[in-house]
């Protein structure tokens, strides 16, 4: 077997070398030999992701799959869900389909199940395949009940990639769903294929008629959640529903008793916040304000908090309503305050994001005063919640961030994770150090480079394979190099009468060697979030107008400088 040209020699070698390894377990007639040498496909494919070895592999799975046992199909079938990411690399599509649905023909409704399951996680290649789709359609008549769940299990997968498929078996499903014979298992699992039934608006909207019809007819829990979460997602992929689907949910929400519905709604109406906020009315808004602040339960006050923190870092944060006493103020400095730290956290986060949005409008200063004076009320509880140490290190508030870690250190139950706080706590420390007065200590900068070095060190201590955690160490090294810099310049300058220029010199080149590193650094970093790369641009100009002022005034006080200039 040949590999891809565009692979070495030496990768050509050990794929070659490990198939045929394999190869020869498949031809075993031994059905354990055959198991371990299938199971064996996904780490070749992951090593070696080359078409021509995938298609024969594929191939010869498929032969296997023809001849073999139910067990031995049941390994591929795990093989093909675990290599769903190399599936389009298959180049004899036909061929491996074949072979594959020639055992729906069988009389062994297991293997016919198994077949159909195969070929529903292939369904991304083979989307439009007719014969498939007949089958599948057949085997949601079977009355045995392996053939029948798989059967729904490649209903859902063809619905999710072929329009085709979903228009015409959408009747199907929604005779099965609305049959009385149908046992509630399986008109659940028939209800999940519904969600993808969003290829046309005319079959969405007949759909989301068939679940809003069912909804008052099965009242029972599971079946309320589910058909609330397949509606939520066809709005979802529809949009011109959301907003009667954001009402149905909070009319569940404030009307239904049971606590998982509760949840299960407000996951829903946490998908559609993060997928439609501009579509949510002022309404909607302070209905959920008004269930959140009248819910007992920490789960359910949680979960309706984490839905308006959405809300408000969307443009929907306009519709809200700031007044000082109003329901949503109200709300936020009592979970603030809550006993529970889980309340307490998101409280915190939704009055930070409101008091974002009242910074970058310029209006209602109250807010922030009100989100510093709850972030006082949180951290005056002990608590292992990270969302506070989060929200004091983004607001620059490092002595409380390490005045909260350094407990942590003896709480940790491994010694890279002690490390890793190790370097937070370090690190939190010297930024302390520096805002705190006075600031034209020489003292204060060498005790923060050496709290930075210490930090550095912990930090180099938790990488492992797994993280190495080359940002954050190479970000802290040059911010440990960039202090040293300024005390070599203080020094400089404190000792300019007896080391006139040259001293100074030395100092900006430092300073432009450094403005060269963070370029580099936001050059390997570009996949990094903006937030960080604006910040290493900054940290970049910084070290630049330092070296050039250094530079000017060295040519300044330079004698020679000043008379070749006037000259």
């Amino acid at each position: 077997m040949n590999t891809d040209h565009g692979a070495t020699d030496a990768d050509q070698l050990t794929a070659n070398t490990a198939f045929v390894a394999i190869d020869k377990g498949l031809l075993s007639g031994k059905v354990n030999e055959q198991v371990e040498a299938i199971v064996k496909f996904p780490a070749l494919f992951d090593r070696h992701p080359f078409p021509l070895l995938i298609n024969s592999s594929m191939l010869k799975l498929a032969d296997v799959f023809r001849i073999g046992s139910n067990f031995t199909r049941l390994c591929i079938l795990r093989v093909c869900q675990q290599s769903e990411r190399h599936l389009d690399k298959i180049l004899n599509v036909d061929e491996v389909v074949r072979r594959i649905f020639s055992v729906t023909h069988s009389n062994d409704p297991v293997a016919r199940g198994l077949a159909l399951s195969t070929l529903g996680s292939l369904s991304a290649i083979i989307p439009q395949r007719k014969q498939v789709h007949h089958s599948i359609r057949q085997a949601l008549d079977s009355r045995d009940p392996a053939e029948l769940e798989a059967g729904i299990v490649a209903a859902q997968r063809f619905a999710a990639v072929s329009k085709t498929f979903a228009t015409n078996i959408s009747e199907r499903i929604s005779e099965m769903v609305q049959g009385v014979t149908t046992p509630v298992d399986i008109k659940l699992k028939l209800l999940n294929i519904l969600q993808h039934m969003h290829h046309d608006t005319q079959t969405a909207a007949a759909v989301r008629q068939l679940c809003l019809r069912l909804l008052p007819s099965f009242p029972s829990e599971q079946f309320v959640m589910t058909t609330l979460n397949v509606l939520t997602k066809l709005a979802a992929q529809t949009l011109v529903d959301i907003p009667e689907q954001v009402d149905l949910l909070l009319g569940y929400l404030n009307n239904d008793v049971r606590r998982a519905v509760k949840s299960a709604v407000l996951r829903d109406l946490l998908e559609l916040s993060r997928q439609a906020a501009p579509l949510w009315s002022q309404e909607n808004q302070s209905s959920l304000i008004e269930f959140a602040a009248g819910t007992r339960y920490t789960a359910v006050k949680t979960a309706a908090l984490s839905v308006l923190v959405c809300l408000a870092r969307s443009v929907s944060v306009r519709q809200f309503d700031l007044a000082p006493h109003g329901p949503l103020m109200r709300l936020c400095r009592a979970g603030a305050c809550h006993q529970e730290a889980r309340v307490a956290g998101r409280a915190v986060q939704l009055l930070t994001a409101l008091a974002v949005h009242c910074q970058e409008t310029g209006t209602r200063p109250d807010v922030t005063e009100a989100a510093v004076a709850a972030c006082d009320c949180a951290a005056g509880r002990p608590t292992s919640n990270d969302v506070y140490l989060v929200m004091w290190l983004r607001f620059g508030h490092h002595g409380v961030a390490a005045a909260l870690l350094r407990p942590t250190l003896c709480q940790v139950s491994t010694e890279q994770m002690h490390f890793w706080l190790s370097a937070l706590v370090e690190l939190s420390e010297a930024e302390a150090a520096l805002v705190a007065p006075p600031h034209d200590d020489l003292g204060t900068l060498s005790a923060a480079a050496q709290r930075y070095a210490r930090g550095l060190s912990a930090l180099r201590a938790t990488t492992s394979p797994t993280q190495l955690l080359e940002f954050p160490a190479e970000f802290c090294r040059l911010r440990w190099r960039c202090l040293q810099a300024h005390i070599h310049l203080w020094t400089a300058c404190r000792t300019l009468q007896t080391s006139p220029p040259p001293c100074l010199q030395k100092s900006g080149a430092e300073f432009s060697a450094l403005a060269e590193e963070y370029g580099r650094l936001y050059r390997s970093s570009f996949d990094a979030d903006p937030d960080s790369l604006a910040c290493l641009e900054r940290l970049q100009r910084c070290c630049l107008l330092v070296a050039q002022a250094v530079d000017w005034a060295v040519r300044r006080g330079n004698p020679e400088t000043f008379r070749r200039q006037h000259c």
